[in-house]
């Protein structure tokens, strides 16, 4: 095999989430070099930490399995993907730049040290020796502040747990001496890589609109009110609550919840898009609620329009025989009582359009279901790649949907559009056959 096509067959896709490792998945088992770049220590992107998948409540961890590990879908740890010859996972990972063009790209990635090599047993000596780490679940709940940093969940590729030195106590290296398989190095640096590929692919998702601006849903000024995100990581049996649902305000058990719709979107002036996955997330989160928990707490949802198309509209009808109540209207006010003897609960005032009348609804939680945005990471990327944004700040692509304004440049999933998994799979899939037929064209003409 030439040189030249060596290079061809050889792809960077940046973003370790379930379409960075799909696509990374289907383009190795064709026979092509993949680079898969995540940023974060940790690979798995949102599906880490949303619990069940909608419509069919399976975990969010499902991928497809590679040849070199056969079976039906698997779990991201137990797909073979990190056993694979043709994938080399890079996380902790970043670009530094970029240069060349399609069949010839030449990459700059700078790789940050971790600290803890694949020789980590998860066995959690370094952090009974820690000397800033008292409370052993704060690392399981992500507390950023402590030096031993936990994936919080165990089917997460790459290891369980990173070192931030910038928290370490100076000169303090107990862990790096407690660890019985010498998987610590402290001096560890960071390194550069250069890699040579004919095409690009940028999958690195989503980030949640923060509704700190918008100051009618007084978020961070009550406890109490919270986005979805924050919910699953509630209601999730591995998230820092252990499944828990509590108000972060008093610890106590939560008893009604108001969900609201369209935070963020379908606003002209925040985000004028609808951001698709909203409607599917809040019934999933309210399905969970009335299902998994006994009792089970009053659970309202107030929206402008429900958009359950196709199979997802059996799940709000279940939503509904569930008692999930839905409310179409919006929130006019909020305030929090300094009652108390009813906990100090959030009195909401509710417009029902349908009733045409004000509703008065009492809740122990508001849960708000923000815009889906273009991730930091990913506006961050597309700078260094020259890509094109649309003006409502995703990558602009070409009909097909998928290519750049760069061509050899393509991009998948939400830094296109709020997308689900559904969408996003088969967009990371037309991306995986545009290549594959670019490559055995580029065959018959060197071999003719």
């Amino acid at each position: 095999m030439s040189k030249n096509l060596e290079t061809e067959k050889t792809i960077s896709i940046f973003g370790g989430g379930i379409a960075g490792l799909n696509m990374a998945i289907q383009l190795a088992d064709l026979g092509f070099k993949i680079y898969l770049i995540e940023k974060k220590p940790f690979f798995g992107g949102h599906a880490g930490h949303l619990y069940k998948a909608f419509p069919t409540d399976d975990c969010f961890f499902c991928l497809l399995s590679t040849k070199y590990k056969d079976g039906i879908r698997k779990c991201f740890y137990r797909s073979g993907i990190n056993f694979h010859p043709n994938i080399v996972l890079l996380n902790n990972t970043e670009l530094e730049s970029c240069s060349g063009k399609k069949g010839n790209f030449k990459i700059k990635l700078i790789k940050h040290a971790t600290y803890v090599n694949q020789d980590c047993i998860n066995c959690g000596k370094c952090l009974v020796v820690c000397p800033k780490i008292n409370d052993l679940n704060e690392v399981f709940k992500g507390n950023p502040d402590l030096p031993i940093i936990s994936s919080h969940y165990p089917q997460c590729i790459s290891n369980y747990f990173i070192i931030n030195q910038d928290k370490c106590k100076f000169g303090c290296n107990l862990c790096e001496k407690s660890c019985p398989v010498n998987a610590i190095n402290l001096n560890e640096k960071d390194i550069h890589i250069n890699i040579s590929c004919a095409d690009i692919i940028l999958a690195t998702g989503f980030d949640e609109y923060i509704p700190k601006l918008m100051n009618d849903y007084k978020y961070g000024i009550y406890k109490d009110v919270i986005t979805q995100y924050q919910l699953v990581l509630m209601i999730d049996p591995n998230g820092p609550t252990q499944g828990k649902l509590i108000r972060p305000s008093n610890q106590k058990e939560v008893k009604s919840i108001v969900i609201v719709q369209c935070v963020g979107s379908r606003d002209e002036k925040y985000n004028r898009y609808c951001s698709v996955l909203c409607c599917e997330y809040a019934i999933k989160n309210a399905k969970i609620l009335k299902e998994n928990y006994d009792p089970p707490p009053e659970v309202y949802i107030v929206y402008i329009d429900i958009r359950t198309m196709g199979f997802l509209e059996k799940y709000y009808t279940q939503a509904r025989e569930n008692d999930v109540k839905f409310i179409k209207g919006r929130l006019i006010d909020i305030k929090q009582s300094e009652n108390k003897e009813n906990d100090n609960k959030l009195t909401l005032k509710i417009y029902d359009a349908l009733l045409n009348a004000v509703l008065i609804i009492q809740a122990d939680l508001l849960v708000l279901s923000t815009a889906i945005i273009m991730s930091k990471d990913s506006i961050e990327l597309s700078r260094k790649l020259n890509l094109e944004l649309t003006s409502e700040g995703f990558i602009n692509v070409k009909e097909d949907q998928i290519t750049t304004n760069i061509e050899g440049i393509y991009a998948c999933g939400s830094v296109i559009s709020p997308m689900d998994i559904v969408d996003t799979i088969t967009s990371s899939k037309s991306i995986a056959l545009k290549i594959f037929k670019e490559i055995n064209n580029f065959r018959r003409d060197n071999i003719s």
